[in-house]
């Protein structure tokens, strides 16, 4: 079977657990970044924090506690805020999803951006991904489709 998907270029369609796996395994040699969509719109994306650590000054969160580890951001626009459900929903949650808020003023968009140490399990990360889907999203519908991306980027 292995042959069929390599003679046509077919990819075997990955569980969300094994792309999260993967991510994990990838960004340990490279920089990779795991994209959640949803018709075609990102809405989350994961991404290590040793190949953009530009996130820390972002944030103003410390380097040590969480070096070699993740950080998962979405963002929305600046001029739909007020009325944007996901924002809503994402300032009431701030505190019980442990949120760092960050106002990028060059793309005019606010990023809810959380931080995970080197540690964490690909268990956890999915666990995270599935309050924020369902929670801020409210993708909890099972007819909702979400799709996930590995996007390798190289550094020139």
């Amino acid at each position: 079977m292995n042959f069929l998907y390599n003679l046509f270029n077919l990819k075997s369609q990955l569980t969300p657990h094994e792309f999260i796996l993967k991510f994990i395994k990838d960004a340990n040699n490279m920089h990779v970044q795991l994209e959640m969509y949803n018709a075609e719109k990102a809405v989350l994306q994961l991404e290590s924090l040793k190949h953009v650590p530009i996130w820390f000054e972002w944030c103003c969160v410390g380097k040590n506690e969480f070096k070699d580890g993740f950080v998962i951001q979405y963002f929305v626009t600046k001029k739909e805020n007020k009325t944007n459900q996901i924002y809503n929903n994402s300032l009431n949650l701030k505190k019980d999803l442990e949120l760092v808020v960050f106002y990028d003023k060059e793309y005019d968009v606010i990023n809810f951006v959380h931080f995970f140490n080197k540690d964490t399990t690909a268990l956890e990360l999915g666990k995270y991904i599935r309050v924020i889907l369902d929670k801020i999203y409210n993708l909890s519908n099972e007819e909702t489709q979400i799709g996930f991306k590995l996007s390798y980027i190289e550094h020139g």
